[in-house]
């Protein structure tokens, strides 16, 4: 759906997975106040090392979750 009316708050996430696929480390990357003039957000993320990693984009309203999209992605 598009939550993007409803949203006041954007959290880019990253999440190191290990080899079972557990998240070994999770951390905010950066979090963005939504502004209604500002309909695209862009996020530069730099792996430290090679592995697998889930990166995530997470929508809020007054602090609820309201929407994730997320992707795996390897870092050789």
């Amino acid at each position: 759906g598009n939550y993007y009316a409803s949203t006041d708050k954007l959290k880019f996430i990253v999440q190191k997975l290990g080899e079972d696929g557990s998240v070994v480390h999770s951390f905010v990357i950066s979090s963005k106040k939504v502004k209604a003039d500002k309909p695209i957000y862009y996020k530069k993320w730099n792996p430290s090392e090679a592995g697998y990693y889930r990166l995530k984009v997470s929508a809020y309203m007054s602090g609820s979750l309201v929407e994730a999209v997320k992707a795996i992605v390897t870092i050789v």
